[in-house]
């Protein structure tokens, strides 16, 4: 069973308009400081936290016990004033993970989140030579790229039961059950069939999301490192054998 933890400020939209109208660089820096603390204290835990819409967060939590998640969330709260919420779901692919912490959120559940659980399959995706591809497209066109790619890749992956999730640059990550991780060969395709990009894909499996998130991380490495010696065919998705 994978782990999924949906992590969001309670009451966030009605606070952010007793700020008045000059508030929004204040939100941002709020925003982006608690993420920095979250992603700090939940990935010392081995858990690792996605941004989703920037006042939540989905969280891949295998390992991580309901008292765990009750000393991040008292943290966070203390530092922060904020009122966070956090509501766990397993199940057997990312989606329904998803979907049972939404279910909790829903009836108001108590976090109860469990340690252990299966291994957790991460899938991390570039953008072969980007650089090349897109220089003389100014930097907003570039992002208008990056967010068509990433709009098709989240409708391909939400079909096979996984989680895409942006991650700056011409970077991306996706939390992927069985289907999804068979079906990052027909993604590539698609992508450059109608979008003329060309993307690596590092897979990485572990029993928790900070180590499926590494090991992913040095298979898309050594796409990089056998493109770059010139010593053979690169593959565009690969598995490395250990971190």
């Amino acid at each position: 069973m994978i782990q999924v933890t949906a992590a969001k400020i309670r009451g966030y939209g009605p606070w952010t308009l007793t700020l008045g109208h000059d508030r929004e660089h204040r939100l941002q820096t709020l925003q982006a400081s608690l993420y920095a603390e979250a992603q700090r204290l939940f990935s010392e835990r081995d858990c690792l936290v996605f941004s989703n819409r920037h006042d939540e967060y989905v969280i891949v939590s295998n390992g991580l016990n309901e008292d765990g998640h009750r000393r991040i969330r008292d943290e966070l709260e203390e530092r922060f004033g904020v009122d966070l919420q956090m509501h766990v779901g397993r199940g057997p692919t990312p989606a329904a993970a998803d979907s049972a912490a939404h279910r909790a959120r829903l009836r108001d559940v108590p976090v109860l989140g469990e340690a252990g659980g299966d291994d957790i399959t991460i899938l991390h995706m570039d953008v072969n030579d980007l650089t090349s591809r897109v220089r003389d497209v100014p930097p907003y066109g570039v992002s208008v790229l990056m967010l068509e790619l990433h709009l098709m890749m989240a409708r391909h992956f939400a079909a096979l039961q996984s989680l895409s999730f942006f991650m700056g640059g011409d970077n991306f990550m996706v939390l992927a059950g069985e289907e999804g991780r068979n079906g990052v060969r027909a993604f590539l395709d698609v992508a450059a069939g109608d979008l003329g990009l060309c993307l690596n894909c590092g897979v990485g499996r572990a029993s928790t999301g900070r180590g499926a998130a590494m090991r992913a991380t040095r298979s898309l490495d050594t796409i990089r490192e056998i493109r770059d010696a010139g010593s053979g065919p690169k593959p565009d998705i690969y598995e490395a054998d250990c971190c």
